[in-house]
């Protein structure tokens, strides 16, 4: 009985892809899919975007590199909460923390969080203690500037999926890297606008040991571009995008899209909107979003909002950052 109760979570944890889709025969998603989930309210506005971006509080979870190529800031943090699936089933939610500081212009040091949660399970056998489900990543990374306008950082994160009193009562827990590239330069003649590109290799370690499986994790390869444009004196506008190669499991590779624009007003106000198209096949559906924030004396707030067919588990789904940078 323990074994099958294990077995019922495991399958909560596993059965949900990235956006995962409704269908009789789900497939095989491997474990810690909250990974691919837009950890901050400015990526998930601009449909997921991050690689090639020069924000430097959600560095950690897109690139490591841009808390060296934040010009705004010397470090910062934020908080971000997400209830995920909402319109499906309540109990999903994720919560992440996301950090950086600067120690000179060569060095700086990140860190991150991530907390998903799952609805409450009741015991299968009289008088057992209901499962809370729920899985962790903790993070640490560095990144180093190795010529004036070429970053490069690692992430080291350990993952953690506690399935309660289900099974032995024990939790499964392995250890991942990410590595990424920033690039990031101004036009000629063009003051203050400025291109960037961006690669990354995420969620890079050993299968996740369950009771009765071993789980693949969500290993990506990400390259993305961006360009940020001043005119009329206090306004930008940013383009970005990034190419997406799932890489494992096997069931679900696939290449997705990330597309998305900022308009700013004297870094004030950000007015934002993005697409992800997925492969539907792979349990990645596509869907559009769009968002806002405001900006004063280093305290930001941003929301975002995912627009979707009725196929897909998230659709509905917000997310709200608060974060200080200073």
């Amino acid at each position: 009985m323990k074994k099958w109760i294990g077995s019922l979570c495991l399958a909560g944890m596993t059965w949900m892809g990235a956006y995962g889709q409704e269908s009789p025969a789900p497939l095989k998603t491997g474990t810690a899919n909250y990974l691919t989930i837009p950890a901050d309210a400015r990526s998930a506005a601009m449909g997921g975007c991050g690689v090639a971006m020069t924000d430097g509080n959600g560095a950690i979870f897109h690139n490591g590199a841009a808390a060296l190529q934040d010009a705004s800031s010397k470090g910062g943090i934020s908080y971000t909460y997400i209830p995920w699936m909402r319109d499906h089933s309540s109990g999903f939610s994720l919560h992440s923390v996301g950090g950086f500081y600067r120690i000179n212009r060569r060095h700086a040091v990140l860190l991150g969080f991530r907390r998903f949660g799952y609805p409450s399970l009741s015991g299968m056998e009289e008088g057992a203690a209901d499962i809370h489900p729920k899985e962790l990543a903790i993070e640490a990374g560095y990144a180093y500037r190795i010529v004036e306008n070429l970053s490069v950082s690692a992430t080291v994160k350990y993952l953690y999926a506690d399935m309660g009193t289900a099974g032995d009562g024990n939790g499964a827990g392995t250890v991942a890297f990410d590595v990424a590239a920033l690039y990031n330069r101004e036009f000629r003649n063009l003051p203050d606008a400025f291109w960037s590109v961006g690669l990354q290799a995420t969620h890079i370690g050993p299968k996740m040991k369950f009771l009765t499986s071993h789980e693949s994790l969500p290993t990506m390869l990400k390259a993305g571009g961006a360009v940020s444009l001043p005119f009329l004196q206090i306004h930008r506008f940013t383009l970005t995008a990034d190419a997406v190669w799932r890489l494992s499991p096997s069931d679900v590779q696939a290449f997705g899209i990330n597309a998305g624009a900022e308009y700013s007003v004297a870094s004030l106000l950000m007015l934002r909107g993005g697409y992800h198209y997925g492969d539907k096949e792979k349990g990645d559906n596509s869907y559009a979003t769009a968002g806002a924030g405001v900006k004063y004396k280093g305290i930001r707030l941003d929301f975002a909002w995912m627009f979707a067919g009725r196929d897909c588990l998230a659709r509905n789904t917000y997310w709200l950052s608060l974060g200080y940078g200073f």
